[in-house]
């Protein structure tokens, strides 16, 4: 299986890419990284990267919905963070622990387009067995 979506980030640069694989050689047919080895290292991931079409920087989230490891609500909430965390670090946007809504606005819209993405997939987050 190998799901994508990409998404022009809104107010700051490059793109948000929701990856659903569970498959590294189908991952590494569009993106030029190797952060990801073998397929045992995909269930919840958030790598900066860039496809073979583009030299543009690309995050992606990479969710494994075939994992043991099951996709909870948490999961996706641990990999917005480090989404947000990336793209705030690549435009030099320090936190500002007196105003956090740079950070809160871009965690509200990478959360909300992965579970938008989820829907439009029939797939849903579960919970730890």
């Amino acid at each position: 299986m190998f799901l994508r979506k990409s998404i022009k980030i809104p107010i700051y640069v490059g793109r948000f890419d929701i990856v659903i694989t569970d498959s590294v050689t189908e991952y590494k047919k569009v993106y030029t990284d190797n952060h990801l080895e073998s397929s045992e290292y995909i269930y919840g991931h958030t790598i900066r990267t860039r496809t073979h079409k583009s030299d543009k920087t690309v995050w992606a989230m990479v969710l494994n919905f075939n994992s043991d490891v099951p996709i909870t609500h948490g999961v996706i909430a641990h990999e917005a963070l480090h989404v947000t965390a990336f793209i705030l670090d690549w435009v030099n946007q320090d936190f500002d622990h007196n105003n956090h809504e740079c950070f809160t606005y871009l965690i509200q819209w990478v959360t909300d387009e992965v579970y938008k993405f989820l829907k439009q997939q029939n797939l849903e987050p579960r919970c730890k067995p």
